[in-house]
């Protein structure tokens, strides 16, 4: 009874209290079910993916109350798919595989297991051989994403990475150049880039050998989500020399859940994080002066 005013209020259900809960929806439900629960005090609250429904300012306000359960000092066990209300959330996390304890240890640790294995926990991909009739100028041996001294495929979006691609030249063609191409997951082209963008010495003259090109990615440009890339070789206007498609795949995630959030949400294929700078013009001084 003394917290029935404040669970009312938090579920936003006060104009419904003479209605039976059996005509509620589901998320009008689970609202009321979670106010009642985050407001009595528990040892253990448990929570199963009770951020999957509702609108994004209750969501911002689940997460609020969870925090504020935790900081009280009692336990939360929260079970979502919601990789970035858990990094937000949770100090440790557990990951389930088949019933099975796959990964356990601190939350961005884990985060960063289960994106790095999940194709092939879930849904394996496999990479076609390149057809024997490609031309033999150049080859691929590997593409390799590091972020913070390590090869990841999941990547923080607030730390830069880069793309690390191992190939051979075995006929030099001059005027080449060596391009990435990155979409997301539903096929949209992202960007591109070559090493036009910063022409060397060494692409210049594109002697036969082994080289390794790198390619740094900017920190707060990406979005969350899935990300395929393709690695190809050309002659600007004349040829195409060589092409590995969908040769590299990533995640990008958001490691906790605050404004920083927000930017993912943005219309447009990139959110990036860019520096504005405001300064009064000097004749709008001048005149608050005189009107002063």
């Amino acid at each position: 009874q003394s917290k029935f005013d404040e669970i009312v209020d938090f579920a936003e259900v006060g104009q419904f209290l003479d209605t039976p809960v059996k005509h509620y929806s589901s998320g009008m439900t689970v609202r009321l079910a979670f106010a009642v629960a985050a407001h009595l005090e528990p040892e253990i609250l448990i929570l199963d993916e009770v951020l999957a429904v509702g609108d994004l300012a209750f969501q911002k306000k689940c997460l609020g109350k969870m925090s504020e359960v935790a900081r009280a000092g009692r336990t939360i066990l929260f079970v979502s798919h919601d990789l970035n209300a858990v990094n937000a959330l949770c100090e440790r996390a557990i990951l389930l595989h088949e019933g099975v304890i796959a990964k356990t240890g601190p939350t961005e640790e884990v985060t960063r297991y289960y994106l790095d294995h999940s194709n092939k926990m879930y849904s394996p991909v496999t990479w076609s051989p390149l057809p024997d009739e490609k031309p033999d100028e150049v080859k691929l041996n590997s593409v390799k994403l590091i972020q913070q001294g390590n090869v990841t495929t999941a990547i923080n979006c607030r730390e830069p990475f880069t793309v690390d691609m191992d190939y051979e030249i075995r006929q030099p063609v001059r005027g080449s150049r060596f391009f990435l191409i990155v979409r997301n997951g539903k096929g949209e082209l992202i960007f591109t880039t070559s090493d036009y963008d910063q022409m060397t010495r060494e692409a210049v003259e594109r002697s036969a050998g082994s080289f390794t090109s790198t390619v740094e990615i900017p920190s707060g440009l990406l979005k969350t989500g899935s990300y395929y890339g393709s690695f190809g070789v050309d002659v600007a206007n004349v040829r195409i020399i060589y092409t590995a498609n969908d040769v590299f795949h990533f995640d990008v995630f958001e490691p906790e859940d605050d404004t920083q959030s927000e930017r993912h949400k943005r219309p447009g294929a990139i959110a990036p994080l860019l520096s504005w700078k405001i300064t009064p013009n000097d004749h709008q001084s001048d005149s608050s002066h005189k009107e002063r």
